[in-house]
């Protein structure tokens, strides 16, 4: 993972080139729905309520709740997720979503390479 990119599994965020890959193929995702992503990945674990969503990604739009299940929807699809047994996004009845996913992010990633990188270290200099 480079610099600044979310892991999700298999899938990698990159939230400044506003893709989504699964492996080494980049899947095109809506840029609404790609808001939609990020603003749940950003508050992984918690309610988001549809309010909240439908002020960030279309602050100056007025759209029905249905604009957004279309983006959850695509999401959904990309990731291969389930709405019966979500894997990433979970639907909290008539309230919004929560990001129930497994995230890392590049800086996670570093973090655990460089402490590898001491352990070794440290376990050759023990021998």
């Amino acid at each position: 993972m480079t610099d600044g990119q979310i892991g999700l599994g298999d899938f990698r965020v990159d939230p400044r080139n506003e893709t989504l890959w699964h492996g080494a193929r980049e899947l095109r995702v809506r840029p609404k729905a790609f808001t939609v992503l990020l603003h749940l990945l950003n508050h992984a674990g918690q309610l988001v309520t549809k309010d909240e969503l439908l002020r960030v990604v279309w602050p100056d739009t007025v759209v029905s709740e249905a604009a957004l299940s279309v983006s959850i929807g695509e999401l959904r699809r990309k990731l291969g997720d389930d709405a019966k047994t979500p894997r990433y996004i979970e639907t909290v009845h008539r309230r919004g979503f929560r990001f129930v996913g497994k995230v890392a992010n590049s800086q996670e990633g570093e973090n655990q390479k460089a402490k590898g990188k001491r352990q070794k270290a440290k376990i050759k200099r023990q021998k």
